[in-house]
């Protein structure tokens, strides 16, 4: 494909909304592709204003088209996946009606966020405890070459110089959130190497040079990555992250993050850092910004038990946006308990 569209953030995030409303002109639309559609509309008010009437239309369509397949005793042909299934069973028990667009609201130093038709997801990689921090690739689970997910390939090509498949995050939690899959045939599993790292550190500074925003966050297997299969998560966002705050010691300060934090501004220093964390076999998330990378060592997954407020902190979290699954937790939550769970998954 032709890379142009990252020529420029205007030209970029027409493609990537145009690629979200052409999936809404398939009269056959799939489960799936309506509830990425409806979870990036209710994400993102201009998505929205600009799908709401089609997608009550769809979503009508497909209620009548399950009722009609388990009235009619053919409720075995449906192939959807179980949790496309699970999530809009809950849509259509809650009612259309009453679904929420993602509300946000900042709390001393933090950002905090209830993404509604996120919460409905079961909460699979929470509980999962891992001993190290690589495990090899297994085609047998899921990756970014199952067929049912190409139709969610939002660009593929050449990118300075390496192939990469972007697709769209099926649940954003930032704008214009995709995951850039490098290689993506080669079946590499979540565990950066030194090329790679440097590849993400070079593509977020040409990029942003024409993409005001524009960055990556990394999750590192036993760090609440959800695929073992090596992917970024690429976003475009205006605001500063929580974690680039002036007043953070990191930043030069004089106030501690509650969590270990290294900030570098050179790939070099920063592949010495990773690769020590490689070699000490401690799981850690990343923050790509153009010029600048954020390192946040931390406790693995499932050796320290979360609050039921969050179903883990991965890279987002990490610098300062936390994600809620309730509007009880929305309205509680405050900078006394986003510490405490910050302080259960430190290691110094």
């Amino acid at each position: 494909m032709n890379n142009s569209i990252f020529s420029s953030e205007q030209i970029f995030c027409r493609a990537y909304n145009e690629g979200i409303f052409n999936h809404m002109k398939n009269d056959g639309m799939d489960l799936g592709s309506f509830i990425r559609v409806c979870a990036n509309a209710y994400f993102d008010p201009h998505v929205y204003s600009n799908a709401k009437n089609q997608l009550r239309i769809k979503f009508e369509n497909l209620v009548h088209k399950y009722k009609m397949a388990f009235k009619n005793g053919n409720g075995e042909l449906i192939q959807e996946s179980n949790e496309d299934l699970l999530i809009f069973l809950k849509i259509v028990c809650m009612g259309w009606d009453k679904l929420k667009s993602t509300e946000k609201r900042r709390e001393e130093m933090w950002n905090i966020q209830f993404n509604q038709i996120r919460s409905f997801r079961p909460r699979g990689t929470a509980k999962r405890q891992v001993k190290g921090i690589k495990t090899g690739f297994d085609e047998r689970k899921f990756n970014f070459n199952k067929p049912f997910l190409q139709n969610e390939c939002f660009w593929e090509g050449n990118l300075e110089g390496e192939q990469i498949s972007l697709f769209y995050n099926k649940y954003p939690i930032v704008e214009f959130h995709t995951l850039l899959v490098p290689d993506r045939l080669k079946n590499i599993p979540q565990f950066i190497e030194e090329k790679y790292h440097r590849y993400i550190w070079t593509l977020t500074e040409k990029l942003g040079v024409n993409i005001q925003g524009l960055g990556f966050g990394y999750n590192s297997y036993g760090a609440f990555a959800s695929v073992n299969h090596l992917h970024f998560h690429m976003f475009i966002k205006k605001e500063e992250f929580p974690v680039m705050h002036k007043d953070w010691k990191h930043n030069g300060g004089s106030r501690n993050y509650p969590s270990a934090c290294e900030v570098f501004s050179s790939p070099d220093e920063s592949w010495s850092y990773i690769n020590e964390l490689h070699k000490k076999n401690i799981a850690y998330n990343l923050l790509y910004l153009p010029g600048k990378i954020c390192c946040f060592p931390r406790k693995k997954q499932g050796t320290y038990e979360h609050s039921s407020w969050t179903s883990g902190f991965a890279w987002y979290e990490m610098s300062g946006s936390m994600i809620v699954f309730n509007s009880k937790d929305y309205e509680m939550l405050n900078e006394k308990l986003i510490s405490n769970e910050f302080a259960k998954l430190s290691i110094g």
